[in-house]
């Protein structure tokens, strides 16, 4: 990604990168980096915003590689552009996704937190980084995911944040098929 991102020109055109990661936490630049590994999990220090998060297996993570100046938008711009197509495609399952405020990524009703996510669970991440107008880094979304590394980590930075997975509400939800239906989100938005 960053190399794509730091040889790009203006005549380049735009990518997503879908992919599934081995079982990973990563930190981004406003989280200390952790001394060790967690339970034989590594921990990769990225320069994405954000603090750790969890990917693995069952989890699609997109990379929307985007040059902004070419789309006349702004980084609040783009990050509310990246919230509402989750929010959609979240949506398009039937289940009731919404925003919470300070917050980035997209979230589900769940009872079993407590404080500020009481009532919800995160199902979508949203981590980015902008560089010469151009976007890397991007967002993670459980589809039916091994959730346990959730629980060793305070995801996102936040104490009592509890991760979904999206197959909870829509139980034949498969990656192929989710993959699919982000593209073409995707496509929507950034055509």
């Amino acid at each position: 990604m960053l190399h794509f991102t730091r040889q790009r020109n203006s005549e380049t055109e735009d990518e997503i990168w879908f992919c599934e990661h081995a079982p990973t936490y990563t930190v981004g630049t406003t989280c200390p980096l952790l001394s060790s590994d967690l339970k034989n999990i590594p921990i990769v220090k990225t320069d994405r915003g954000g603090k750790i998060t969890y990917h693995g297996p069952g989890q699609i993570v997109c990379y929307p590689l985007v040059n902004l100046r070419n789309r006349k938008l702004y980084p609040k711009a783009y990050l509310s552009i990246i919230q509402q197509m989750l929010l959609e495609f979240c949506c398009s399952y039937g289940v009731d996704a919404s925003l919470v405020e300070g917050a980035p990524g997209i979230y589900l009703p769940l009872l079993g937190g407590f404080g500020q996510f009481a009532n919800l669970a995160k199902v979508a991440s949203i981590g980015l980084k902008i560089t010469n107008d151009c976007t890397y880094h991007g967002f993670a979304i459980s589809i039916n995911a091994d959730l346990s590394p959730f629980k060793d980590i305070d995801p996102c930075g936040y104490q009592g944040l509890r991760a979904v997975n999206l197959s909870h509400y829509a139980p034949l939800i498969t990656i192929d098929e989710a993959e699919e239906k982000l593209t073409e989100k995707i496509e929507e938005y950034f055509a």
